[in-house]
């Protein structure tokens, strides 16, 4: 495992600390600032290309690890 293998690691697993195991877009945002806003998330659920998520109401509620999978398998841009 090289160097930044062990940051991804270290970065995933106190990922799945921290967050919930349901939460809305906008906490997802607000506990990894500067990796993502809010209204990224919502644009890539609407195109398709988002992380699995379920709807209560007007609310998007997103899953911790379909959404730590989702960031894992993401390419970089």
């Amino acid at each position: 495992m090289t160097h930044d293998s062990n940051n991804a690691v270290d970065f995933f697993g106190a990922a799945r600390r921290e967050l919930p195991p349901l939460f809305a877009r906008k906490q997802a945002a607000k506990l990894l600032p500067g990796l993502w806003v809010a209204g990224s998330i919502r644009n890539a659920i609407q195109q398709g290309r988002g992380p699995a998520h379920q709807r209560s109401g007007r609310r998007i509620v997103l899953e911790r690890d379909s959404f730590l999978k989702w960031l894992l398998e993401k390419p970089s841009a």
